[in-house]
């Protein structure tokens, strides 16, 4: 969907541009998920023509979206203080295998390429010939020389750019950016990606720390559905819609 999706997957987004920083053919497929595409998510429909005839409007409670939910390409949770946080499996991007080698973008990187002493992560890849600096991060807790595994916070890298317009915006992404990596696969999480407001069943999302004027453009007052199995459905200005189910 157009403004629900769009938005709420920009971290996913932006993350593809990771893909372009070298000049081998992009790897847009994957044997276990399906990427996100310009064509999937800015298709609108064109009926009906207001939003309150999407569906039955309800008189929800405050509160009723607080938790965690999991939808096709995010998770979201909607937090009490009013913020939202984004958490994306990027490991069809980003992968660490168990000889401490790395995949990105479909091509593997040896040990030389990652250096880790327990407590600090940086790895190096290659675009035209030339080192790049992928990450820069460090271990979240006791140091762990043995195993990567873990939770991370990052220091610099082009992860850290490919979010950031600015030096300004990428000092206010810093603090909220995470990384675990759970059997080589690596989890991204910007926490208070956005503020929310929720009254009966309209939401509006706001102060979106990766791209202001894209949540604004894309996100407005949407509205949202709570389901029989426990999930909502949100949808956008648009009609276009995005389910999302209860995480466990």
């Amino acid at each position: 969907m157009k403004r629900t999706t769009t938005a709420m997957i920009v971290l996913a987004a932006a993350l593809l541009t990771l893909t372009s920083c070298g000049n081998r053919e992009k790897n847009t497929s994957s044997p276990d998920r399906k990427r996100p595409t310009t064509e999937a998510v800015t298709e609108a429909s064109t009926e009906p023509a207001t939003k309150a005839d999407y569906h039955e409007r309800h008189d929800y409670e405050s509160g009723v979206l607080v938790g965690n939910w999991k939808g096709d390409f995010t998770d979201l949770d909607f937090c009490e203080d009013g913020t939202v946080s984004l958490h994306n499996d990027i490991s069809d991007i980003i992968m660490f295998t168990s000889e401490k080698t790395i995949l990105f973008n479909g091509e593997e990187y040896p040990q030389e390429n990652v250096r880790y002493d327990g407590s600090s992560l940086v790895v190096n890849v290659s675009a035209n010939g030339e080192p790049v600096e992928l990450l820069n991060a460090s271990r979240i807790g006791e140091a762990a020389p043995d195993k990567l595994d873990g939770e991370y916070s990052f220091n610099s890298g082009y992860l850290v750019e490919s979010l950031a317009d600015s030096d300004e915006q990428k000092e206010k992404i810093l603090p909220s950016l995470t990384m675990t990596i759970r059997n080589g696969h690596c989890f991204l999480t910007i926490n208070s990606f956005c503020k929310y407001t929720q009254t009966a069943d309209e939401v509006e999302f706001t102060d979106c720390t990766v791209d202001p004027s894209l949540m604004e453009a894309e996100f407005g007052k949407s509205t949202f559905v709570l389901e029989e199995d426990g999930g909502f459905t949100l949808y956008d200005a648009d009609g276009n819609t995005e389910k999302f189910v209860k995480a466990d």
